[in-house]
C-alpha cells in the first residue's frame, strides 16, 4: 500500500481542492454540485481506462512500459474509486436538495446502473488488500474484479454513448471513442491469449485479466505452464 499511496493522496487532494473552490465560489447550489459531480466523474474516468488496459497492453505488446502500467493498478484504481466516490456525493447532494431536478435529469434505468456502478467500486475498493484477497482465494477474486470491471465499463458505455449519440453532445465523442477503442484491445487480447499454441511442456508468459487494485509487481504477469499439445 505504500507505493500506491502517493497517487491516492495526489488525486485526493486535487478533488478536494477542487471540490472546495467550486463550493467556495458557487456555493451548494445546483450548479456547483453538478460541476462537482461531472468534474470528480471525468477524472474517475481517466483514471479507469489504464486500469480498464494495462493488463491487454502486456498481452499485446509486453515490454517495461505496459508491464509498468500493470504494477500500478492498484493505486490507479484506488484514486478511481476516490474521484468516483466524491462523484457519488455529488449525486446524493443533488438528489437532496434539488429532487425536482434529479428525477427530469435522470431516468430510472440510469438510477440503477448508477448505483451499480458505485456497488461494483465498492467492493473492488475493499477487497483490494491481500486480507481480503487471501480470504476469497485468486480465483473468486479475479472473478469479483473482473465483473466489477466490466459493471463500470458498461455503466460508462452507456451514459457517454447516450450523451454523444441519443443527446448528440459531442463533447462526449472523444469519451465514448476512447472507451470503444480500450474495448478493442480487451477483445484484441483476448483473442490473442486464445490463439496463442505454445510448445509441449514449454513455460510461456501470460498476462493475467486482473481487474482494479492488484498490486503485483510483477505487472500482471505471471508463468504458466503450457497443456500437452
Amino acid at each position: 500500500m505504500t507505493r500506491d499511496r502517493p497517487l491516492v493522496l495526489a488525486t485526493l487532494g486535487c478533488v478536494g481542492a477542487r471540490t472546495a473552490f467550486i463550493l467556495g465560489r458557487d456555493g451548494v447550489t445546483e450548479a456547483g454540485i453538478r460541476r462537482v459531480l461531472r468534474g470528480s466523474a471525468r477524472l474517475g474516468f481517466g483514471l479507469f481506462l489504464p486500469v480498464f488496459v494495462s493488463s491487454s497492453l502486456v498481452t499485446l505488446w509486453p515490454g517495461a512500459l505496459s508491464r509498468g502500467l500493470a504494477a500500478r493498478q492498484r493505486a490507479l484504481g484506488l484514486s478511481c474509486a476516490v474521484a468516483q466516490l466524491t462523484a457519488g456525493a455529488a449525486i446524493l447532494a443533488f438528489r437532496m436538495r434539488h429532487p425536482i431536478h434529479f428525477r427530469e435529469a435522470t431516468y430510472p434505468l440510469q438510477r440503477i446502473g448508477g448505483l451499480s456502478g458505485f456497488l461494483a467500486l465498492g467492493v473492488m475498493s475493499a477487497t483490494s488488500f491481500e486480507p481480503a484477497k487471501r480470504a476469497l482465494g485468486p480465483r473468486r477474486w479475479k472473478r469479483w474484479h473482473r465483473v466489477g470491471l466490466h459493471v463500470l465499463a458498461l455503466n460508462y458505455l452507456v451514459s457517454y454513448g447516450r450523451r454523444s449519440v441519443m443527446n448528440r453532445e459531442p463533447f462526449y465523442l472523444p469519451f465514448l471513442g476512447l472507451l470503444l477503442s480500450a474495448l478493442g484491445l480487451r477483445a484484441a487480447a483476448a483473442m490473442k491469449r486464445r490463439t496463442r499454441a505454445p510448445g509441449r511442456g514449454a513455460l510461456t508468459r501470460r498476462a493475467t485479466p486482473r481487474a482494479f487494485f492488484s498490486g503485483d509487481r510483477a505487472g500482471g504477469v505471471e508463468k504458466a505452464r503450457a497443456r500437452p499439445t
